[in-house]
């Protein structure tokens, strides 16, 4: 009953304990290979670019939405920054493809909050509409960077020793958004709208105001993981992103968000989005198939929706 209060009151803890029981365990199953500077930099790497989706994700679901777009806006500020930026330069580039970005957010928050529709629905159909353009504009192929720029390389640049400066956005970024969410009035009021939103609309709060800024915050910070991403590896794909959103949601699950709204910490998601790479690379330097990773993630998703909700529910009850 102490771990159950405990993790009640920080939500983060049981991700935390499951990424070193996964740590220790592919150590041991990889003869130490998992461990290697190596693998840790790649790992932080992918880390990174999925910790800024989920963070965004995470401030979603804690208000009671979810985004399934998130992929799509990922890919597609993607391929816009390296289109863009051989024409109009990487500044312009980054500006407008993050526009862009806000805007998909901007119509997804309109689109729910004004007709009612489930976010569900509505962000798994902006998902397909941008999923569509990315393969129009692509015909399929790998878009590049003919020229690298300083900008270009301050967003998904080397830092040394192995690691991209990816992380270093990945951390600022898990900071700005934990002291949002603890420290000022848009947090609380994320908090909750998520919890029960009737009751924060009697208590005079803008319910559709708060959720439609949270819907343009997830896609910004999908738009600038995705810009990012382009930049360490110098090219878009036409099927990038296409997971992405699932392993979002599931980071955020499994760092204590409830899919029901009102609970959760962007520490906890930014544990989860370092777990799931994790498990990835495990079983591949363990020699295990590749198909694991999927069935593992998909039965630990609802494992750790189903554990915060006993948790949440045991807690609110004492």
């Amino acid at each position: 009953m102490h771990l159950i209060r405990t993790m009640g009151k920080r939500p983060e803890l049981g991700v935390l304990i499951s990424l070193g029981v996964v740590w220790l365990v592919f150590v041991f199953l990889s003869r130490g290979k998992f461990a290697g500077l190596g693998n840790v930099a790649a790992l932080l790497a992918q880390s990174a670019e999925l910790g800024i989706v989920t963070v965004g994700v995470a401030f979603t679901l804690i208000c009671g939405e979810i985004d399934l777009s998130v992929g799509s806006v990922y890919g597609l500020s993607g391929l816009l920054f390296v289109l863009l930026a051989d024409k109009l330069g990487s500044v312009p580039a980054f500006v407008i493809a993050l526009g862009i970005a806000c805007t998909a957010g901007l119509v997804n928050g309109l689109v729910t909050t004004r007709t009612m529709v489930p976010s569900l629905i509505v962000t798994l159909g902006m998902s397909m509409f941008l999923r569509g353009l990315i393969y129009f504009t692509t015909g399929g192929f790998t878009r590049t960077f003919t020229e690298l720029d300083f900008f270009i390389n301050a967003l998904g640049g080397p830092l040394g020793g192995g690691f991209n400066i990816s992380i270093v956005w990945f951390l600022l970024i898990v900071v700005i958004f934990t002291v949002i969410l603890r420290m000022t009035q848009y947090g609380n009021f994320v908090m909750a709208v998520g919890g029960n939103k009737e009751v924060a609309r009697a208590m005079g709060i803008e319910v559709n105001q708060v959720k439609l800024i949270t819907f343009v915050l997830c896609a910004g910070l999908a738009g600038l993981a995705g810009m990012i991403s382009a930049s360490r590896f110098r090219s878009v794909a036409a099927t990038t992103g296409t997971t992405t959103a699932l392993e979002a949601i599931a980071a955020a699950v499994m760092g204590g968000c409830l899919v029901t709204g009102g609970y959760g910490t962007i520490p906890g998601a930014a544990l989860g989005a370092v777990l799931i790479p994790a498990v990835g690379a495990g079983l591949v330097m363990s020699g295990a198939p590749a198909y694991w990773y999927q069935a593992f993630i998909g039965v630990v998703l609802v494992a750790a929706a189903v554990l915060n909700l006993v948790v949440h529910r045991r807690t609110i009850g004492q």
